[in-house]
């Protein structure tokens, strides 16, 4: 059942995933979703690329390498995505809200407060060329698009400022539940 209150919950992300709604994630799953982002799996590149996606997944998520990620998994996993907060005296919540809103301003360079995918591609792009990371664009490019597909809760093709902090309180709120 969707949390009304907050339409971009882990669980509610959770469920736009699992398509069948049998309570897991699977790989057909993670592939119809990176579908519906645009990411076609048709020929060599696009096979290599779905592969990719769905690897990199059930890396971050699966732990118990069953192929499958449980709605527990995805929350006690997803929360470790978030990178490490410096224990400079500001807590935790603070930490990540910070840098949740910081990373927002500076992908939003058209200044409408929502992020398009091109928006987010060209961010994590400049992260990763930064980082040295190979084929950079084309991950760039399908993180941008998998970034609006699950984290867009009122269909409009872009993330607002305000699903994005949903989702932030929702992780805060799983990491002080644990």
């Amino acid at each position: 059942m969707p949390n009304q209150i907050n339409p971009n919950s882990l669980t509610n992300v959770f469920n736009r995933i699992d398509t069948n709604s049998d309570r897991s994630i699977d790989a057909d799953e993670v592939g119809k979703v990176a579908e519906k982002a645009g990411i076609s799996g048709r020929g060599f590149i696009g096979r290599l690329k779905m592969k990719g996606i769905k690897s990199q997944f059930f890396d971050n998520f699966d732990t118990n390498d069953n192929r499958r990620v449980s709605l527990d998994e995805f929350k006690r996993n997803g929360k470790n995505l978030l990178p490490q907060s410096e224990s400079s005296g500001v807590s935790l919540a603070r930490g990540i809200q910070g840098f949740a809103t910081t990373t927002f301003d500076k992908m939003d360079i058209n200044r409408d407060t929502k992020l398009n995918h091109k928006e987010v591609e060209d961010f994590v792009r400049g992260q990763l060329e930064n980082a040295d990371v190979s084929m950079a664009a084309t991950k760039a490019d399908i993180a941008g698009r998998l970034a609006v597909q699950l984290l867009d809760a009122n269909g409009d093709h872009s993330i607002s400022r305000d699903e994005m902090q949903e989702l932030v309180h929702d992780i805060i709120q799983q990491l002080e539940e644990s």
